[in-house]
């Protein structure tokens, strides 16, 4: 899970940083992450810029395939860090 070698020349950096984060230890990203994550398409191309907005079929890929389906999706900005925090309590590191 969270395999960033196929995504590294595909998605800018501090975007793969920033949604490791979030999966591994529900840092909260910032608006454009945000949206990301959430699954709003239209406030994420929105708060792109220029390089993002070349890269969003790869972000969104990587959403898709490498983080934790709780991870991600309507309201996971709330959710995600309690089972984030029941998941480590039962010795599962995302």
């Amino acid at each position: 899970m969270l395999n960033i070698e196929n995504y590294l020349a595909l998605v800018p950096r501090p975007v793969l940083d920033g949604l490791v984060a979030w999966a591994r230890e529900a840092r909260p990203p910032g608006g454009f992450l945000s949206a990301v994550i959430e699954d709003r398409l239209v406030e994420s191309f929105a708060l792109a810029d220029e390089g993002n907005r070349a890269a969003m079929f790869y972000i969104a890929r990587f959403c898709y395939n490498e983080m934790p389906a709780e991870s991600r999706g309507p309201g996971a900005l709330t959710t995600w860090p309690e089972r984030l925090k029941q998941l480590a309590d039962a010795g599962i590191v995302v």
